[in-house]
């Protein structure tokens, strides 16, 4: 699995707030190495566990949690919203790891 996504991250990423890094590493480690474009349509409880959280049993604070560690993945361009959550059915979030040296701040 995702062993060369995981090592991106740390290569390109490493200057993220931590819990989006936290975050951003889980979805890598999940994600297949070998998908050209790969995605995480995994549950958002994994994700509140992904940052120190209950995911057994999250809380509202847990979620908006996990959203403050979501919006600078999405607003620097690591995931992008492919499909949105809705009754029963996880978002799905487009991986994208690989950043260019001006793409960093």
């Amino acid at each position: 699995m995702g062993a060369s996504n995981a090592m991106a991250v740390s290569t390109y990423w490493a200057d993220l707030p931590g819990d989006s890094f936290k975050v951003l590493a889980y979805i890598a480690l999940i994600t297949m190495d070998r998908d050209p474009e790969p995605s995480y349509w995994g549950s958002t409880d994994a994700l509140v566990g992904a940052i120190g959280r209950d995911a057994d049993e999250p809380t509202e604070a847990d979620y908006r949690a996990l959203r403050r560690a979501l919006k600078p993945l999405v607003e620097l361009g690591a995931l992008s919203v492919d499909k949105r959550a809705g009754p029963g059915r996880p978002p799905v979030y487009g991986v994208h790891l690989l950043r260019s040296k001006s793409d960093r701040s």
